[in-house]
Formats: structure tokens, C-alpha cells, sequence
């Protein structure tokens, strides 16, 4: 059985409400020279907007003003390191499960791989993938996510996340209650405790225009918890005879000739939607997409405020982020919880790199032909970098977490 919160509800002023923010102090951004498509990274003065300026505005995550193309580096993550790699594997773990663990995964792989844009040729990976299993030296239970930063700092932003938020859920003790309530709270708190700690001086990380999502799965012998802040996603491959009308109204998708489904674990958080609008509107935002020149709206919606053209956040809940979250971008997760069972195959997490050109359906049909988790997320790293290639002239930072069930 499925618990879904938060799933389409505005926050309001219970406990769990987003903290308030510092005041930070804003200046307007220097108006663009006559004829630049504002806001649309890439553009060159004296020019009506391209293509691939529209294909670029709608990949970008944050956006401040009109920046040069140095600047526009910047918001990818910039590295100096020697030798860099553009394969990153993250880690590989089998588990051996005894009669006293009861371990309900027997294997997991991640792998990332960095992005490509033109000119940064030395632009840094801002994803982030975590594994901790054991956790806490329980065998029964574990701790996955993908973090994708975004930003000037946002390498530095997943980073953070990643290493802090896994130590926040272990420290907090009502994540191991069978309450799924309970632990639905307890995700809430140590995602904000890990966003306040972020976003606080002593972090040395700057926020402003930095951020991150956060997609995480917490298994708790036979449960798994699902908190998502953001637009990475994760997804569960299971056998399920469902009819067309149960999936519709269960949201699973199916792939031709496909004998799993894919059954989602998070949900998106974009603009588009009205509940997430609604409290970007509420706080005092904006959203619209970009515009060109002659006013024309380009690309996806963004989250802007309402007077001055920043930051553009093309997500409505994130880590960091601070002058969005002055207009109700939220750090809180939405929590999904699931009890396994023994139709369930496996789970995938992932960034935006490999959802951008693979639907869920897609990539669990992928998973269901591999033989390991390991094989598994080469191939879809492998598709989703030829398809970046193929459609963009930039490719996003491609991260992907693949968890073999039992």
C-alpha cells in the first residue's frame, strides 16, 4: 500500500512550514543591450532568438539577468582539478541478507557523468549520488539519493546535501517508527535541519543563486520512503496486472511489450502545477516563462520575483536557493511510502540528465534487461547522453542510482 503526502497541497503554517528566510538585499539587474534575448543563456546581442536559444532556456536551471558567456560558465560549475574524469562511479554494494536482517535489497550501483557545454570546457559534475548500507549498522535498513546542483556553487550545494543529509535522518529517531505519519514528519524536519545548515554563514557555501533538488529513499525492512525536493525522480519497476483503468488511476505507466511497470515514487515539482503555484503566488512570486526581445514567452515556466528578473528557477522546492525561497520555494519534501513486496523489482533514482529525453516507462523497460544494477545504469547513462547529444548542444550532468529488490 501507498501513502502519498503533500502530493498537490500549498504548505501552510504548521510545524512543518518552510522558516523564514533572512532579508536579502537584491539589486535590479543592468538592462540588456537593445535586441538581447534576456534571460536565455547563450544569446548574443543584435539577433533574433535561435533554436537552440530556445532549446537552452528551457535546460537552464537558474538564471540571473544577462550574463556573458565566462558568467554563464559559472552556473554550471567550474573545476580546476587536473586529470578530471568524465565517468564518476559512485558505489557498488551486493547485500547478503541472513534470517535475522531480512535485507529486502540484494544489490545497488550508481554511476554520474559529467555534462557537456561548449564553452566550459572544464565545467565540474553538480550531481551527487549517496549509498549508505547499512544504516546505522542495521542491515535491514538503507539510505539512497541523487542530488542535482544547480548554480554558480552548486557542486558545492549537492555536496553539502549529500554528506549532511544521511547524518540528519540517522541522528533523528522517529524515522524508525512504523508510523508512516511519523516518519513522514521526521523526513520534513531533517531536510529543513539540513537547509537552515546550508543556508547558514558557517556552511561558507553561497545560496543565493545555488541550490540543489534532492530525491531520497529510506528503506526500513519491508518499507520504503520516498522524499523528493525537486524535479529528479524516482521510479519502481514491478510486475502489476493492473487494468488501463486501475493504472490511470494509480499514475503507473507501461512500456510496449513490457512485462514491469513503472510506478512513481516522487513527483515533480514545477511551476506548471497548480498547487506549487499557487504558493510561489502566494508568497509574492511570479512565474512566467522567459520572454524574448519582442516579448515572446520561451521555454518552461520559472519561478521569478515579482519585481526583478531573478532568479528563474525552473523547480518550485529545492535546497538553497535563498532569493527563490523568499517567494516560496521550499527546501520540504513530498513523501511517498510503499511497502514492498514480492512483485517489486527494482527502484531507480536519477537526475534531470536522464529524465530530460527518458520516460519512466522507458527506463524500466532498460532495467528489466539487465542482468545488474551496474549494467543497468550504463546503459541508461549511455542513452541518455546520446539523446542530450543528439537534441541539445549542451548535455546536463547525467546521474543514475539503480537498486536491485529481492
Amino acid at each position: 500500500m501507498s501513502y502519498i503526502t503533500g502530493t498537490r497541497k500549498p504548505l501552510s503554517s504548521s510545524t512543518t512550514a518552510q522558516p523564514a528566510r533572512k532579508p536579502l538585499t537584491l539589486t535590479k539587474p543592468a538592462p540588456a543591450p537593445p535586441g538581447t534575448l534576456r534571460r536565455v543563456p547563450g544569446s548574443s546581442p543584435n539577433r533574433n532568438p535561435t533554436e537552440t536559444d530556445i532549446h537552452m532556456s528551457r535546460r537552464r536551471m537558474s538564471m540571473t539577468g544577462t550574463l556573458n558567456r565566462e558568467e554563464l560558465a559559472l552556473l554550471d560549475g567550474v573545476t580546476t582539478e587536473p586529470g578530471k574524469t568524465s565517468f564518476e562511479a559512485g558505489s557498488t554494494g551486493d547485500v547478503v541478507s541472513s534470517p535475522t536482517t531480512k535485507a529486502p535489497f540484494q544489490s545497488y550501483y550508481s554511476l554520474s557523468k559529467v555534462g557537456y557545454v561548449p564553452f566550459n570546457p572544464s565545467k565540474a559534475n553538480q550531481d551527487r549520488a549517496c549509498e549508505v548500507a547499512p544504516f546505522g549498522r542495521a542491515k535491514d535498513k538503507a539510505f539512497f539519493a541523487v542530488f542535482d546542483g544547480h548554480g554558480q556553487h552548486g557542486h558545492y550545494v549537492s555536496q553539502f546535501v549529500a554528506s549532511n543529509l544521511p547524518k540528519a535522518v540517522l541522528r533523528q529517531q522517529d524515522m524508525d517508527s512504523t508510523d508512516p505519519a511519523v516518519v513522514i514528519r521526521a523526513f520534513a524536519t531533517t531536510f529543513t535541519a539540513t537547509n537552515e545548515a546550508l543556508c547558514s554563514p558557517s556552511s561558507g557555501i553561497d545560496t543565493a543563486y545555488s541550490g540543489s533538488t534532492g530525491v531520497a529513499v529510506y528503506i526500513n525492512r519491508d518499507t520504503i520512503y520516498c522524499a523528493n525536493t525537486g524535479d529528479s525522480r524516482c521510479v519502481l519497476g514491478t510486475e502489476v496486472t493492473y487494468t488501463d483503468a486501475e493504472r490511470e488511476q494509480r499514475g503507473i505507466t507501461i512500456a510496449p511489450n513490457s512485462k514491469l511497470s513503472a510506478v512513481p515514487l516522487s513527483y515533480d515539482h514545477k511551476p506548471e502545477s497548480a498547487q506549487e503555484m499557487q504558493r510561489i503566488l502566494q508568497c509574492g512570486g511570479r512565474i512566467e516563462p522567459c520572454r524574448t526581445h519582442t516579448g515572446a514567452l520561451i521555454g518552461p515556466s520559472r519561478v521569478w520575483l515579482r519585481d526583478q528578473d531573478v532568479p528563474g528557477l525552473a523547480m518550485t522546492r529545492s535546497f538553497g536557493d535563498q532569493v527563490a525561497a523568499s517567494v516560496g520555494v521550499s527546501a520540504i519534501p513530498e513523501v511517498v511510502t510503499r511497502v514492498i513486496n514480492s512483485r517489486d523489482r527494482f527502484v531507480i533514482l536519477a537526475s534531470d540528465g536522464i529524465w530530460e529525453f527518458i520516460t519512466s516507462e522507458e527506463a524500466v523497460d532498460i532495467v528489466a534487461h539487465c542482468a545488474t544494477p551496474e549494467q543497468a545504469c550504463h546503459e541508461l547513462v549511455a542513452l541518455a547522453d546520446s539523446r542530450w547529444r543528439l537534441e541539445e548542444d549542451v548535455v546536463d550532468d547525467i546521474t543514475v542510482l539503480i537498486i536491485f529488490l529481492k
